[in-house]
């Protein structure tokens, strides 16, 4: 039985688009991946919720805040980063995949990063479906 580790409902924090708040969305992240994985896993999510939300504010665009979502995705948890409408999002701000700059880090820490565009609100959102097992306590 888990105590404390079953990840029902998400988590949710929004921040001002803004550099000085990075440090939050750090914390949060490391907290998150510190009570389900274990200390094992925290510099590594850390380290790939702010390469991501770095790359989200500098892409220009119209969005004032970024949004981390958390839920539970199998046997791991997903964090949904979103933020800016890309259609706003100059060619020079793409990678040759059509993506936002600024990502390789992350990618190389969760191969599983991705960014994608929903039709209903126009806003690109940037997934990173971080896989590890839930730490049991």
């Amino acid at each position: 039985m888990t105590s404390g580790a079953d990840l029902m409902d998400p988590y949710l924090l929004e921040i001002p688009r803004q550099a000085e708040y990075l440090t939050t969305a750090r914390l949060f992240a490391g907290a998150i991946a510190r009570q389900y994985a274990g200390d094992s896993a925290v510099d590594d999510v850390k380290l790939a919720v702010t390469e991501a939300a770095t790359a989200l504010l500098g892409a220009g665009g119209d969005g004032e805040s970024i949004t981390f979502k958390v839920t539970r995705s199998g046997e791991g948890i997903r964090f949904a980063i979103t933020c800016v409408d890309i259609s706003s999002v100059t060619e020079a701000e793409k990678d040759p995949e059509g993506t936002l700059r600024g990502l390789d880090l992350a990618r190389a820490v969760f191969p599983s990063l991705e960014v994608t565009q929903p039709s209903p609100t126009g806003q690109t959102q940037l997934t990173a479906t971080i896989s590890f097992e839930l730490a049991i306590r």
